[in-house]
Formats: C-alpha cells, structure tokens, sequence
C-alpha cells in the first residue's frame, strides 16, 4: 500500500488471514462415469481443516466462463449458500433427473475463521460424468 507517497506497508494490510488447505479429492462418481438414472450421488474424501463441504454439479467445465450450476449445496432461509458436514450429497428426489449429455461436478473444503467468515477453500480437479 501506498502510504504519504512512499511505499510502505500499512497496518492494515495484514487485516485478515487465510487458511491453506490440503488437496480436496472428489471420489464419485468416477472421471467418465456413466449415470444412468440421472440422479448423481457425489462422494469426496474427508479435508484435514474443512468444516463443511461445497458441492457443484455444471452444465459445462467450471473454467469455462459459460458454465452454468445446476445442482448445489441447498440454500439458507436468508438466501446464502449451506455448507454440509456430510462426505456425501445425492440428487433430490423433487427434481426433475439431468436430461442426457455431459456433466461437470466438484466439491470445495470449506473452512472459517472465528467471526463464521470462510478463510480458506480446497477445491477438487473438475471430473465429468455422462447421463445417457
């Protein structure tokens, strides 16, 4: 930070922390599999520091800018997005099943500093499944 035209570092640039998780692995549904009924079940590996977990299923690769989420964490009465304790998450029987083609999914560890805010995310290789 720039501080009376010099360069120093201010006092709050150190303002807040950040928490480096391990790798987050994602392990089913395997890279490739087929889903045959169009309900993903998604499982990963439990995360040394994550409090909870965010998943995501996508119409298309998550770094492709045009990816869409079709399937996440459910939402909290206030609109945000829920983490969930669990290590697994499976399609909700009200919805309607993924139509045919190509799908995306990753998970993210979550974890939170002491004030509830999310100081640090591990997020999964992006995997695809197929529905037929």
């Amino acid at each position: 930070m720039l501080t009376g035209g010099a360069t120093r570092e201010s006092a709050l640039s150190n303002a807040d922390d950040a928490v480096f998780l391990p790798p987050q692995e994602a392990l089913a549904p395997a890279q490739g599999a087929g889903v045959s009924n169009g309900r993903p079940q998604l499982s990963w590996a439990r995360t040394e520091g994550a409090a909870g977990y965010l998943y995501f299923v996508l119409d298309k690769d998550p770094w492709d800018p045009r990816a869409r989420v079709l399937w996440t964490n459910p939402a909290n009465p206030d609109g945000t997005v829920s983490v969930t304790p669990q290590l697994s998450a499976t399609y909700p029987d009200g919805r309607a099943p993924l139509p045919s083609g190509t799908y995306f999914w990753w998970v993210a560890g979550v974890s939170f500093d002491g004030k509830g805010i999310v100081d640090g995310l591990s997020f999964s290789d992006p995997r695809s499944f197929t529905v037929p």
